[in-house]
């Protein structure tokens, strides 16, 4: 017993300092998600046919988006009913549709060309959509009017905290002090990518194959700028975790195309992972599970990563796969999950289920088993019948044989 217990203590301790990548949502390729609304959802494509996938009560329900074959740039929920898609490739259906959960059907909202993106700032109550002719606003997400004070050129990226707002236009960067009602040109040129922090430390990169590519700073909000890493290829900045700040790249950096930047060291671990090694197309935390965690969406799909804080440079572990003998679907899931397990001899089992901190939560005696493969519903209750928080568990099946470990992600 105590050899086990010393097992189960070890996974948890290297999960909890080494990072761990899986993978979540529907197969196929993935363009865009939003995990930050009710109800979160997924878009993509299926044979060259684009797709939304909005998760119900237990898997992902799928709907086809008209126009089928525009590429989608990003999905940003208008209310539980509505969500508004912006689609484009240079063509006259390129723009921002409104998709109805409830009679499934596409319908346009405003013709936009080459939209990138469609976001709300609460701080100023204000929609907005960037495109090939520049950025759009609107109060209503119905009338849509140009910011003619930043030009016509093609906008493909804006971020915003409290009343600061940067966005660029085409060569151009914009930054605004006071929710959008005046602009000012910041004195950088041909960045994107823009994160604030909640320092108010902003972020941006320089990906035009120039010597001067890399990841760059504004401690002012964006009217004056320095570079702080130079590197080629970068393209995504992602959310803030203090000290840490994964990083995406669209060319492979040694193996991966993830790392994480160090604020104090200023140096970038990539994160070495089968997953992580293709060019990203999404970088944004991941609300789903109660841990610091953030997810990737690349041209295999999305994946989200946690236990990545005790990352130090060159220690680019992550955790081990489950067992073969053992499965656990779905996973993740938001309630109850089928525990699959194999005995290879006539043993007695023991089903235990730990949370992150390597508390045990629930502790189940199946029994004496004979040889075969048996299963076991997790409902998601810890051992007084409480519901468990969302986040991550880990799950052992123990028989006289063996000791078979995984984890498990509880979502809200």
């Amino acid at each position: 017993m105590k050899k086990h217990c010393l097992l189960v203590v070890c996974l948890i301790s290297l999960s909890l300092y080494a990072f761990d990548c899986q993978s979540f949502g529907p197969e196929g390729v993935l363009f865009t998600a939003n995990f930050d609304q009710h109800p979160i959802s997924m878009a993509g494509a299926v044979n060259d046919q684009n797709q939304l996938y909005v998760f119900g009560e237990t898997d992902w329900e799928t709907y086809p988006l008209f126009p089928f074959t525009l590429p989608v740039t990003s999905i940003y929920n208008l209310n539980e009913n509505i969500i508004m898609v912006t689609m484009g490739m240079m063509t006259y259906s390129d723009g921002l549709y409104n998709y109805d959960l409830t009679t499934h059907q596409s319908t346009i909202n405003n013709w936009f060309m080459l939209p990138n993106f469609v976001r709300f700032n609460p701080a100023n109550s204000t929609y907005y959509v960037g495109e090939r002719d520049g950025l759009f606003k609107s109060t209503n997400a119905d009338d849509w009017y140009r910011i003619t004070t930043l030009g016509n050129s093609a906008c493909t990226s804006m971020d915003y905290m409290n009343e600061y707002i940067v966005v660029n236009n085409g060569q151009n960067v914009h930054y605004s002090s006071d929710a959008g009602q005046s602009w000012n040109l910041s004195e950088a040129s041909n960045l994107k990518g823009f994160r604030y922090m909640s320092d108010g430390t902003l972020y941006a990169v320089m990906n035009n194959g120039s010597d001067s590519d890399g990841l760059w700073k504004s401690d002012d909000f964006g009217a004056t700028w320095n570079a702080v890493y130079y590197t080629e290829g970068l393209s995504h900045v992602g959310p803030d975790y203090g000290e840490r700040i994964p990083l995406g790249w669209n060319r492979p950096q040694g193996e991966s195309q993830v790392g994480l930047w160090n604020t104090s060291t200023q140096q970038i671990t990539m994160l070495d992972h089968p997953s992580l090694c293709y060019p990203v197309r999404q970088l944004e935390s991941f609300p789903l599970v109660n841990t610091p965690s953030f997810y990737v969406i690349n041209t295999t799909g999305c994946h989200f990563v946690t236990d990545f804080l005790g990352v130090d440079t060159n220690d680019c572990l992550h955790a081990p796969p489950a067992s073969p003998s053992l499965h656990i679907y779905p996973n993740p899931t938001p309630q109850s999950a089928t525990i699959r397990y194999s005995v290879d001899n006539r043993s007695p089992v023991r089903i235990d289920i730990f949370n992150a901190k390597g508390q045990l939560v629930q502790s189940i005696h199946q029994g004496i088993k004979a040889a075969g493969d048996f299963t076991w519903e997790w409902n998601g209750q810890d051992s007084t019948g409480n519901k468990c928080p969302k986040g991550i568990y880990y799950v052992r099946v123990q028989t006289n044989q063996q000791t078979s470990s995984s984890k498990l992600v509880l979502l809200k």
